[in-house]
Parts: structure tokens; C-alpha cells; sequence
């Protein structure tokens, strides 16, 4: 995979992040850098304005890998829900599991939640859910790790993402 970044004309990232984290493992000296745009259906995520019953809201896979021992330490004690598939192994004896969701129900679930949570243990290239809950207007808390949170602009803001794709054929 190196010899393929390095000999590359042009590499193409999806966040900043993730462009500096394979700079870092291989050298991309004399190559085009090119980062995409998050692309995400702003018809589809949006701040619906209704009440925010749920404190706060994880979405993902859950598993250690995706911070869930960091979120149980934080969150043990406050009134956060559990949204996705339990990897074998890992102990949900915290918060509220809502189980899987359908994707066309996620929406709703962001628009209720005041406070969207992730905390991976290692860096997440793009992170499409925090994105999506971005846009819902949930308060994002994260760490360092999240590649979307990498960008120099409001990803919670439709304008900044709405003609993704028409800029990346551009």
C-alpha cells in the first residue's frame, strides 16, 4: 500500500485528518493532496426543531475500538442511549441500548438528542455520523480522532456541504 501512495500522481483523503495520519506512515512529498468534501443528504439531516428529550446519543458500532470504555467511563452515570451493534465481549452495564436502527429512522433519534458523543480510540478517517448529527444540531463531544472535526469549517452547516460532489468532478 506505501509504494502505491508514494507513486500516486494525486492521493485523495476524506478529512484532513486522515491525510496527515498516511503522511505520516509514508511519504507524500511531491504528490497532489486532494480533500474531499463530507457528502451527506442535507434533505435527509437536518435540524427538524423539535424537543430534545435525549441528553445525550452514541451511534455506531459498539466496541472498544470506537471508544465505548472511554464513553462508559464519562457517561456512566448520565442519561445517554446506545445506538448500533454490540460486539461480542463488550459489557453494556451503562445507559440505555436502543439496539439497531434503521437508517431512515437515525435522523429522528439526532434530532432528539441535545449532545451527539464519540470518542475513538484511534483515528477515524471521516466519521459520516457525526456529520449527520452535526447537522441535526446536536452539541458534538469528541476527541482528537475524529476526521470530520479535522475541517476548517462548521461541518454542522448545510452551505459547507451541500455541493460536495459537484466540487470534487470540478
Amino acid at each position: 500500500v506505501k509504494e502505491l501512495y508514494e507513486k500516486a500522481a494525486s492521493n485523495i483523503f476524506i478529512s484532513p485528518l486522515h491525510g496527515d495520519v498516511i503522511s505520516k506512515v509514508v511519504s507524500l512529498e511531491n504528490q497532489e493532496r486532494y480533500i474531499l468534501k463530507p457528502y451527506i443528504d442535507t434533505d435527509k439531516f437536518y435540524d427538524m426543531g423539535i424537543e430534545r428529550d435525549i441528553d445525550y446519543l452514541y451511534v455506531g458500532v459498539i466496541c472498544e475500538a470506537k471508544g465505548i470504555d472511554a464513553i462508559r467511563e464519562r457517561f456512566r452515570d448520565k442519561d445517554i442511549h446506545l445506538i448500533g451493534s454490540v460486539l461480542k465481549g463488550v459489557d453494556l452495564d451503562f445507559g440505555t441500548y436502543v439496539g439497531r436502527v434503521p437508517n431512515d429512522e437515525l435522523p429522528l433519534y439526532y434530532n432528539r438528542a441535545k449532545n451527539f458523543v464519540v470518542l475513538p480510540r484511534w483515528p477515524e478517517p471521516k466519521g459520516r455520523v457525526v456529520i449527520e448529527a452535526a447537522l441535526c444540531g446536536c452539541n458534538i463531544i469528541s476527541n482528537d480522532m475524529v476526521g470530520v472535526l479535522s475541517f476548517d469549517y462548521d461541518i454542522g452547516d448545510p452551505a459547507n456541504i451541500v455541493n460536495a460532489s459537484d466540487d470534487y468532478w470540478e
